[in-house]
């Protein structure tokens, strides 16, 4: 809660300082910013938020510009977090690829390819994480 209303408030500040008219953050914007554990604090958040909008060339200020170290973190942060973290990874890796590709035996020829794994494996692996 506090975090969100830093971060408007920073929207303001950096908006009217470098001429900006963003009008808010995108939803995927939010999420980061407050599943980020901000050891810096405030003035980090302040930085972040000032880094982004000096990146951002549209009206609502997206996910994308804000500093590579939060997105970073916020990204590898959801599979260290949780017991099965490479699995839930390997499982990721693969429905992106497949969504990329297509279930069709010629799009898991590719998966398989894509991912560097024996088609084979792939199967096997679409079986045990139910991706079938």
């Amino acid at each position: 809660e506090d975090i969100m209303m830093l971060a408007k408030y920073f929207l303001e500040i950096y908006n009217h300082k470098i001429n900006k008219k963003i009008k808010y953050f995108a939803k995927e914007t939010e999420n980061l910013l407050l599943n980020y554990e901000w050891p810096g604090n405030v003035r980090e958040l302040s930085n972040a938020v000032e880094y982004a909008v000096n990146m951002e060339t549209s009206a609502i200020l997206s996910a994308r510009n804000l500093p590579p170290r939060l997105r970073m973190r916020a990204s590898t942060s959801q599979y260290i977090e949780k017991d099965n973290g490479l699995k839930k990874m390997e499982r990721d890796l693969i429905a992106d690829a497949l969504a990329k590709y297509g279930i069709s035996t010629e799009g898991k020829k590719r998966v398989a390819e894509s991912l560097g794994i024996s088609l084979a494996t792939l199967y096997r692996k679409l079986k045990i994480y139910d991706l079938s």
